[in-house]
Parts: structure tokens; sequence; C-alpha cells
């Protein structure tokens, strides 16, 4: 089964983002624990570059930064 990553809480996640992140099923299940309003910062910061060569070089820097994050922890349950 793909994991297909979320969008932000206003923006979609574009073509090149989603790819970047397609590569690797860790980044994707980190990108998708991130809150929806983390998201669209992320997407915001990417896609708000002018020049073509910044957008990729800030895409790379992004998905990196999102490879070295700590793996999500599980959601542990209180018991009352």
């Amino acid at each position: 089964m793909t994991i297909k990553p979320l969008d932000g809480i206003l923006h979609q996640i574009p073509d090149d983002i989603q790819a970047a992140l397609g590569l690797d099923a860790d980044i994707i299940t980190r990108w998708n624990k991130l809150t929806s309003i983390q998201r669209n910062e992320w997407i915001c910061w990417v896609t708000i570059v002018k020049k073509a060569e910044s957008r990729v070089e800030t895409r790379n820097k992004a998905t990196l930064l999102l490879a070295r994050m700590p793996p999500p922890k599980a959601k542990s349950r209180k018991m009352v």
C-alpha cells in the first residue's frame, strides 16, 4: 500500500514536493505526522521562492530536514 502525503490546511501539496517526499516512506510518515498548519508552513516555505533553482534547493533542504527529524512516537493511552 502506498502512503500519500497529506495537504496543508490551506495549500495543496505541489507535485514537485509530493514527488520529493514520495521517494521515502519514512519521510512521508513524518510529513503526515505534522499538523495541517505545519505542513502548510513547509509548503509555503518551499513555494515562496522566486527562482526555480532556489525552489529546488529549498525543496531538497526541506526533504533533508524531514529525514533528520526523530521518528514520530506512538501515542500512548493514559490509564485512568
